[in-house]
């Protein structure tokens, strides 16, 4: 992609900080002029992309020695000196290689307002320099309405939203175990589950059907994915087979409820393990909840429904099985444009791609080594860590159009597609963030939100 990069070059000890515009259609930001400093070998120069759509929420480092000494390693941080000092993250294809005399990265931050960058540089020799700059960012905003969804008194958190509005998640008890809810036009249902275990609702859709799992909450029990038809008939996914090998029982499928469609499609997975020490194996369950009968099955790790004809995996392989691959059934995946030669690892040995959300039209939503990106059917992949910063959780609209995502210091921000960057969410109460549980297609979202004033938690949906 071809940009007009605008480039400042500190010389640390006498020259100023001159203003600079953030990218992406958000206000100006103007550089704050740091405190003097000695005079440094380490030079350090900012670049401010300047209609580049793809390098967005941070900036564009460039550290060379004054001497022209090779520079061997580099070690960052943002806000360095304060408590929420944090080393710089920078996205898959700004590694740092080895013996160069140059070096660019682009930096991520995680939030708006004034942050500090700090690099030191180390040289062949052995030797290193630091040099420090300071920037301001400023975000578009938006206000949402924020709606507080009833609880059972001990808390609650969403697990998604559908394009009709109706949430579902949790709600915990004062006395006795979680419980299996969801909230239609803000009023609380319990979806009638056993109340010898916890159970959760992780989807649902407009015919009325809902996914469920037993034991959901405690990650060491057993996790039973069922579905709940909108009649109230109840059927277990999975699993589906079970025998004996070597006085090993082995159980193939299910322990994930992975999705529930629109098209009224459930799909169970889990990874299986024929004995005690052999590599899992992934299996999944497609079942036709009108019917009340399984459809399909695979061994690969089949986790999105993106509706009628499609689904989407992932299978495992590759260097010591460490590797793990897209899958899809009924449409072609699209690519990730832009891929350097090396992957997850340094030596290029193998790749991870998890299917987070896919869209009816085809676009996934995926993370790629550790970063987030869409992948829309025709056109460039966006990489979203350059959108969002580093995130905690990232979520896609089902009908497409509308991407959220919260980080770290409890920032809720949405994104379209055509955006030139994101937008912060507001609320008139100051809620902060914790929890994302979905956001639809009307841009609606659920999330888990902790008022300042009061500490208290609670379920809320956002209106845009």
């Amino acid at each position: 992609m071809s940009h007009r990069v605008a480039r400042h070059t500190l010389a640390l000890a006498l020259a100023p900080l001159t203003a600079f515009t953030v990218a992406c259609g958000r206000s100006d930001a103007t550089a704050v002029e740091p405190p003097p400093t000695p005079p440094s070998r380490l030079e350090l120069a900012v670049a401010t992309p300047t209609g580049d759509t793809i390098v967005q929420r941070g900036v564009e480092l460039t550290l060379r020695f004054r001497d022209g000494a090779r520079i061997t390693s580099v070690r960052a941080w943002v806000d360095s000196g304060t408590p929420t000092q944090q080393p710089v993250r920078w996205p898959y294809d700004k590694w740092i290689p080895s013996g160069v005399d140059t070096l660019r990265l682009v930096a991520l931050f995680p939030s708006a307002g004034r942050h500090t960058f700090t690099a030191t540089a180390y040289a062949v020799a052995g030797d290193s320099a630091a040099a420090t700059v300071e920037r301001t960012f400023a975000f578009a905003e938006r206000t949402y309405g924020a709606a507080v969804l009833p609880d059972l008194g001990a808390g609650s958190q969403p697990l998604g939203i559908n394009d009709g509005g109706e949430v579902v998640g949790w709600a915990a008890q004062p006395v006795g175990h979680v419980r299996a809810v969801r909230w239609h036009g803000g009023a609380l249902s319990v979806i009638d589950t056993p109340d010898t275990v916890d159970a959760v609702a992780n989807r649902s859709n407009a015919a009325g059907d809902v996914l469920l799992t037993l034991g959901g909450l405690s990650p060491n029990a057993p996790h039973t994915p069922m579905v709940r038809r909108a009649d109230g008939a109840t059927f277990r996914l999975g699993p589906l087979y079970r025998d004996e090998q070597g006085g090993y029982r082995r159980y193939l499928c299910c322990s994930v409820a992975a999705d529930l469609g629109e098209d009224r499609r459930a799909i169970a997975s889990g990874a299986n393990f024929i004995s005690p020490t052999t590599a899992g194996v992934y299996q999944s369950l497609v079942f036709d909840v009108a019917a009340g009968a399984a459809i399909d099955s695979s061994t690969s790790n089949l986790v999105l429904d993106g509706g009628p004809g499609r689904l989407v995996g992932q299978s495992i392989g590759g260097y010591s099985n460490l590797g793990r691959y897209l899958t899809t059934v009924g449409f072609t995946a699209p690519t990730i444009s832009g891929l350097p030669r090396t992957v997850c690892d340094l030596p290029g040995r193998f790749s991870q791609t998890d299917p987070i959300d896919v869209a009816t039209d085809g676009t996934l939503l995926v993370r790629w080594c550790g970063n987030p990106a869409l992948l829309p059917p025709t056109g460039a992949s966006v990489w979203l860590d350059r959108v969002f910063g580093a995130t905690t959780a990232i979520r896609m609209a089902r009908s497409g159009g509308w991407v959220a995502a919260l980080d770290s210091a409890g920032t809720l921000m949405t994104w379209r597609p055509g955006d030139r960057g994101p937008t912060v969410v507001r609320t008139t109460d100051g809620w902060r963030f914790d929890a994302l549980g979905g956001i639809n297609a009307g841009g609606a979202i659920a999330a888990h939100a902790v008022q300042p004033s009061t500490g208290r938690g609670t379920t809320v949906v956002l209106a845009p």
